[in-house]
């Protein structure tokens, strides 16, 4: 069993679908449309936990095939254990699921001081 939790989050807009192409988006998800609120303008997917084999990525690169071209991403967080969480961030073009990947780089500490609109807050 994998140890990384994954967590989905995005929403796509697109060129209105025909009842075809809707019909074939939803027959595309198969056991995966809970995870999908796929409308014919639209598609939004929320998700988190374990992803065995990488069922939604696979669910998206056939819905990239219906859509055609979309605006907006699908985010993917990786929380491996022990070390910082990567991303993939997934778009639609030209009938095509793309990704790009991603991490987090974290800058050294500092100290927080309050701003100047605390400071007023204090002395009234």
């Amino acid at each position: 069993m994998s140890a990384e939790m994954i967590e989905y989050s995005g929403y796509l807009s697109y060129a209105q679908l025909t009842a075809e192409q809707l019909a074939a988006a939803t027959e595309a998800l198969g056991n995966r449309s809970d995870l999908f609120d796929v409308q014919p303008t639209w598609l939004e997917v929320e998700y988190a936990g374990r992803d065995h084999g990488r069922q939604l990525v696979a669910a998206l690169r056939t819905l990239a095939a219906v859509i055609g071209d979309a605006k907006g991403e699908v985010v993917c967080e990786i929380d491996v254990e022990e070390t910082t969480p990567l991303f993939e961030f997934y778009s639609i073009q030209g009938g095509k699921l793309l990704r790009q990947r991603g991490h987090v780089v974290r800058e050294a500490f500092e100290e927080v001081e309050p701003a100047a609109s605390d400071r007023v807050h204090q002395v009234a």
